[in-house]
């Protein structure tokens, strides 16, 4: 039957609605849509959620006795790998000193009497090998399980009249944490009485000072990018992001000349971010600003 004005079949439904007359008409659209909007309103959250949230860690006390890795050990952790200051017993994890892989030390609920714990270490590291052939290894560099290092530093021959030598000695004292002990001798004065010294990348070759290479930097730190060296630096802010990890005299000050002894006085220290391993076949370079005075490779074993 068709209906008045020619409008189609009585009952029929028209072909476009809007949104109003649609829902006006399909009541039963409405729980679909809450649920829609529940599940569009959980996706929204979880995408911008954080999956990881840090707390702040301004409240943290630090241990009052070596809160950060990079700090010397004391004479007596040299020894027994421990600590006990402030009535706190600090173990080192591995044998001959403090386990190096945290990034700092606190004290328990933040009572300076209470024992001291380290906070893990975000640092990741990669160990990269590279082979070269037995025969073309120099003798002295071939123990991979060096403990003990040494290098004989000595003047260039016939560069001057004035001349340096040096004996440093390397041993090992856990991760990343060597002691470094020199002994020098210095027979006439040069134009200035402190020296800067470097580990370097390459061994020395016939004596020649030059064939040491660049300083050791495995993280590529540009002193001339930054503005700044090692040696401007407090001692609680150098670490291998912003020094080069071979520049000892940045970290730990330069050897200087004693003019009432007429020489250059003993040193000793423990120095972080290095291990024995790493540094033999490498050399030692002492300095002036005008270039070197002393050099010598590193091999492993006593001197």
């Amino acid at each position: 039957m068709a209906a008045a004005g020619g409008g189609g079949p009585v009952g029929a439904t028209p072909k476009s609605r809007n949104l109003m007359r649609f829902l006006a008409v399909d009541p039963e659209i409405y729980p679909l849509m809450g649920v829609l909007l529940t599940i569009f309103t959980a996706v929204g959250y979880m995408a911008g959620r954080k999956v990881t949230s840090v707390k702040s860690e301004s409240g943290v006390r630090l241990a009052n006795h070596r809160p950060y890795p990079w700090h010397p050990l004391d004479e007596d952790e040299q020894r027994d790998g421990s600590s006990s200051k402030n009535g706190t017993q600090e173990k080192g994890r591995e044998g001959g000193g403090s386990n190096r892989d945290f990034k700092y030390r606190f004290y328990k609920y933040g009572d300076p009497n209470d024992e001291v714990l380290e906070a893990p270490s975000a640092i990741n590291k990669h160990k990269i090998n590279v082979k070269m052939p037995k025969d073309k290894i120099p003798d002295g560099m071939k123990d991979e399980d060096a403990r003990e290092a040494y290098a004989i530093v000595e003047s260039e021959i016939g560069e001057s009249e004035s001349t340096i030598c040096a004996t440093f000695q390397f041993i090992d004292y856990g991760k990343n944490n060597i002691k470094v002990s020199i002994r020098a001798e210095q027979k006439g004065r040069f134009s200035d009485d402190c020296y800067e010294y470097h580990i370097h990348e390459n061994p020395i070759k016939n004596g020649v000072c030059k064939t040491g290479g660049e300083h050791y930097n495995p993280t590529r730190v540009s002193y001339k990018n930054q503005g700044f060296k090692c040696e401007d630096l407090p001692w609680e802010e150098k670490s291998p992001d912003v020094c080069e990890i071979g520049d000892l005299s940045g970290f730990h000050g330069n050897l200087c000349y004693d003019p009432d002894t007429h020489n250059i006085p003993k040193r000793s220290y423990i120095h972080p971010f290095l291990t024995v391993k790493e540094i033999v076949g490498r050399s030692v370079m002492i300095h002036l600003p005008h270039g070197e005075l002393a050099c010598g490779t590193i091999y492993s074993g006593a001197p």
